[in-house]
């Protein structure tokens, strides 16, 4: 009976599996804090009214809703990366879990193989056993 070949390799692609996962976990986090930080700004452009008194209070509302803007603007194309970026990390976690389980699944198969060897064995050894017995206690041959 032998340990299965492949062992090392199913060891580094697990590796390579939690590498992926947690690659996959940081893009999915960024992209999070993307999507709140839009929110948060557009929450903020809803909440400022044009109700000031003079000029000068219009006008700076005015350039803080352009500055705001101009950050969604900003962030718009942040949250295109970051989804690109979480979805090409869903795709190679995936292609390294695939190939990982296509190992796990052999490892699987040698483990029952094994087992069923040495249930063999331990059968082939009982029944020598009884044999053996019967063989002493009749006093003759196994045949």
């Amino acid at each position: 009976m032998s340990g299965f070949r492949l062992a090392g390799i199913l060891r580094i692609r697990g590796i390579q599996q939690q590498q992926a996962a947690g690659d996959l976990a940081q893009a999915n986090h960024s992209l999070a804090r993307v999507v709140q930080r839009r929110a948060d700004i557009r929450a903020q452009l809803a909440g400022t009214t044009t109700d000031a008194a003079g000029s000068g209070a219009i006008a700076a509302m005015s350039s803080t809703r352009a500055a705001a803007q101009a950050m969604l603007a900003d962030l718009s194309a942040m949250h295109a990366t970051a989804a690109t970026t979480a979805d090409d990390a869903s795709a190679a976690y995936n292609i390294t879990r695939a190939r990982t389980l296509a190992l796990e699944k052999l490892q699987e198969r040698h483990d029952r193989q094994q087992a069923a060897a040495r249930e063999a064995e331990e059968q082939a050894a009982l029944d020598e056993i009884a044999v053996t017995r019967h063989q002493h206690r009749t006093g003759g041959s196994p045949l």
